[in-house]
């Protein structure tokens, strides 16, 4: 019988001696770890407690504070400049659109808005600028020069001359024309001096030649029974309820009167007349149905540029423009006194001076 070998026990490959030794530096270099852990906890406290004794000192809010207000500013003025530019260009583009149109020609002027939006000086995103056509353009008279005066010189020449035409001038009816003028000034259809001339010429007359906007005189009674809803005048004028009469009495420099015209002018001009019927009296309101009535025809139909052409001045029968022909004499003298002072003051606009 052949017997097992005996085992012999495993030997140590470090040797009897080395192993505590290992031990001992794998202990030394856990507490060396620790400590580090420890030291870099530390740190990190003290970092924290730096940071704290930071913005709890007393001048910490202060800079904090400027630093968020100095953002905030800089954000702010860059934000209004790319506001200011948006508005510059798109003032720019307006102006550009404008001057395409004041040519006096609808096909010029659709030519040069079409040319604008092909190069891109103005959006047309939808392309409906490029498919007008010149029936589609609106006309603006080409802008010529000044047809009331604007200065205080020509102002100044205009009163003496009016004095000298018409007798004494108060300083009111001075005051009331001046505001006229600046209005006159800014209106697109007013292009020609004669047919400024008639404008002031008929607002002398319907205003009892103190040129400021009229209110109709009379009880509130009295024009109920006159233009009240059971009236002939107020049936044809459109008043309905009780108290329309006084409401819509006549007001303005051509005295607009009646429910109906205060809804028509409120519409034309986009404010509510019907509401607040007072807004007539108003010089600049006033004008604007002036406007309206006389070079676009609103009252009757019939505007001033079918009496008073390049080729003709008919003073007398252009009063159709606002009603029938009463003291229409009247009015044409005016108009033809007027006009040479126009002519003085701002110089001649047309070929030939109409005649008495």
């Amino acid at each position: 019988m052949v017997k097992a070998a005996a085992k012999k026990p495993a030997s140590n490959p470090l040797g009897p001696g080395l192993q505590p030794a290992i031990d001992d530096r794998l202990k030394e270099a856990d507490l060396g770890l620790k400590s580090a852990d420890i030291k870099l906890k530390e740190a990190e406290l003290i970092e924290k407690r730096a940071w704290y004794r930071f913005l709890s000192a007393p001048l910490t809010p202060v800079l904090i504070t400027a630093i968020a207000g100095f953002v905030v500013t800089q954000v702010t003025n860059s934000m209004q400049a790319s506001a200011n530019l948006a508005l510059e260009r798109e003032k720019s583009k307006g102006s550009l659109i404008l001057k395409a149109w004041e040519t006096g020609d609808p096909a010029v002027s659709l030519r040069n808005l079409q040319f604008l939006a092909k190069i891109q000086l103005i959006d047309d995103p939808t392309g409906v600028i490029g498919k007008l056509t010149p029936e589609d353009a609106p006309f603006l008279p080409r802008p010529g020069g000044p047809v009331v005066p604007v200065s205080a010189s020509d102002m100044k020449v205009f009163f003496e001359r009016y004095k000298q035409a018409f007798g004494t001038i108060t300083q009111r009816t001075v005051d009331n024309l001046t505001q006229l003028f600046q209005d006159i000034s800014k209106d697109v259809s007013a292009q020609d001096i004669r047919q400024v001339a008639y404008v002031l010429a008929t607002i002398r007359f319907e205003t009892a030649n103190s040129f400021s906007t009229v209110t109709e005189m009379g009880t509130d009674a009295s024009l109920e029974g006159k233009y009240g809803p059971d009236s002939p005048f107020g049936s044809a004028l459109g008043n309905t309820s009780p108290g329309d009469g006084a409401r819509y009495r006549g007001r303005g420099y051509l005295q607009i009167t009646g429910r109906n015209n205060y809804q028509f002018m409120g519409s034309a001009l986009n404010i509510d007349l019907v509401d607040h019927p007072e807004l007539a009296v108003d010089p600049q309101i006033a004008y604007r149905i002036t406007s309206l009535a006389m070079f676009d025809g609103r009252f009757t139909g019939k505007k001033l540029a079918d009496y008073i052409t390049a080729d003709k001045a008919d003073y007398y029968n252009a009063r159709h423009v606002v009603g029938g022909l009463g003291h229409a004499s009247d009015i044409a003298d005016a108009a033809v006194k007027l006009e040479a002072i126009l002519r003085e003051t701002v110089g001649d606009q047309s070929a030939q001076a109409s005649q008495p």
